[in-house]
């Protein structure tokens, strides 16, 4: 039951935040219709049995795309994690935050942020240049309660400061729906992409590795 009701509450995520992101960009003269929206609705919405087997194709070939955008950005990215993750809790007033991540979609720069509240979940893009929240929905009864960890998403953003001098984040996500909760951490150290497993109760580094 779990996983069927994460795998539809995937698909309408991402079918929003496509729709979202599409409207948001032909709004602001981004792209014309000859875009790859309908590549991307198809890999949505494919066949159940190869769903998950897509879904992690589909996110990876956008990293693939995320990373080869970074030096061609209409514009600079003006808002940081902290400003994006306070507008978000502003407007969700209660919760606690489960994921704070920078991603790019057709030349636009936005963050995309969890806030979870007992088995409800709010979803949040948020415009990296103006603040602007481009989308706000909720997902209610998700069929299991998200915990609070000890260590919140600021709390490790600032161990990432303080142990990477200098790294860039590129995002944080707690892992809520595993039996042994973990933050998954993204950052770019010394030009090297590294992907981070920190425990939730103290915040220490569980693994380390690099991004090929």
């Amino acid at each position: 039951m779990e996983k069927t009701t994460k795998k539809w509450l995937m698909i309408g995520i991402v079918a929003v935040l496509i729709i979202a992101l599409a409207g948001f960009a032909f709004g602001n003269g981004v792209f014309d219709n000859d875009s790859k929206m309908e590549e991307k609705v198809e890999t949505v919405i494919d066949d159940d049995d190869s769903f998950d087997k897509d879904l992690d194709d589909g996110f990876d070939k956008k990293d693939e795309s995320k990373k080869s955008n970074q030096s061609t950005l209409l514009l600079p990215i003006e808002i940081d994690f902290n400003t994006a993750m306070d507008i978000a809790s502003t407007h969700a007033k209660t919760g606690f935050m489960t994921k704070a991540k920078i991603d790019i979609e057709e030349n636009i720069p936005y963050y995309d942020i969890e806030i979870a509240e007992n088995d409800d979940l709010k979803f949040y893009l948020i415009d990296a240049n103006s603040g602007e929240i481009i989308v706000s929905m909720q997902a209610s009864d998700i069929g299991y309660t998200v915990l609070e960890p000890k260590q919140t998403v600021k709390d490790i953003m600032t161990m990432i400061e303080n142990k990477y001098k200098g790294a860039e984040l590129q995002g944080i996500t707690l892992e809520h729906d595993s039996p042994n909760p973990v933050y998954e951490v993204t950052i770019i150290s010394d030009n090297v992409e590294k992907e981070l497993k920190v425990n939730v109760a103290d915040g220490s580094i569980i693994s380390e590795e690099v991004d090929d």
